[in-house]
């Protein structure tokens, strides 16, 4: 409909107490609803007419509706007991999917925020950033958990937010540990390890991370490069360097071996925390 006067969004979400009741009834099943949010997620973020604090709002709010389920269904993914191939699919498709819908909606909040810098406060444009980090490294994360092949726009849309909160001043710990969690998980080679590998892989990671630091005088990785492991290990030049900030940190990793895994696969985690 046209409006030659401007006015709010048409769209279902618009009204809050709609958009609540929405989110609320949600379907019972996981996946079913997961695929409902990721539709949200699209629409929302491409729809015209919304304020910028509205759209990030909203973005936000379905984002939140997904986590628990994220996590249900990742779990599930990644048990010890394999699923058949149809419900591995059945996962798998909205997890990626979800994460990559996410990651795209609240790039594309970042965007507008760009064209009207005082449309939201900083601590809005730091918690949509992080979530774009977190959506874009998730959907890296489903990729390498079906052997690839890696969308370089995922790598992409992450090195670009990144950099959208360094030229910003937003490089803060949130957003620089979702960075720093998708490079290391890239480094701990994913795609030679199984779902419960690499699961145990990611929760490390999330535990190892606060002791790492981003060298700031260093490029950021290429956005056209599908796989970055192979240059993280060596920390050549042309690459964000990592570098543990404390090797007299003690971590107890106890807690995470909850499943069975591969010396293979410890040996990376391991390899991961003392190369440098």
């Amino acid at each position: 409909m046209l409006k030659l006067f401007g006015g709010a969004a048409d769209h279902p979400l618009r009204d809050p107490r709609e958009a609540r009741r929405i989110l609320e009834a949600l379907p019972a099943d996981e996946v079913k609803a997961l695929e409902e949010l990721a539709h949200w997620q699209e629409s929302v973020s491409v729809a015209e007419g919304f304020k910028p604090a509205e759209r990030v709002s909203l973005v936000l709010a379905i984002d939140e509706a997904a986590q628990p389920r994220l996590r249900k269904v990742a779990r599930d993914y990644c048990g010890t007991a394999r699923p058949s191939r149809y419900q591995e699919n059945r996962m798998w498709t909205p997890l990626h999917e979800y994460s990559r819908q996410a990651g795209l909606a609240f790039g594309r909040t970042l965007d507008a925020a760009a064209q009207a810098p005082k449309a939201l406060d900083p601590k809005a444009l730091a918690l949509a950033a992080t979530r774009a980090l977190r959506a874009a490294a998730q959907q890296l994360k489903w990729q390498h958990m079906r052997y690839g092949p890696v969308d370089p726009a995922a790598w992409g849309l992450l090195n670009r937010v990144y950099a959208y909160c360094e030229a910003r001043g937003l490089a803060e710990e949130a957003p620089r540990q979702e960075f720093l969690k998708a490079l290391m998980f890239s480094a701990a080679s994913p795609d030679s390890l199984l779902a419960a590998e690499a699961d145990l892989a990611e929760r490390v990671i999330a535990e190892l991370a606060p002791s790492f630091l981003l060298a700031a005088d260093t490029l950021r990785p290429d956005a056209a490069q599908p796989s970055l492991h192979k240059r993280l290990l060596p920390c050549l030049p042309f690459c964000s360097f990592l570098s543990p900030r404390s090797l007299t940190r003690s971590v107890s990793l106890e807690q995470f071996w909850l499943r069975p895994v591969s010396k293979t696969g410890c040996a990376i985690i391991l390899l991961l925390w003392f190369s440098n």
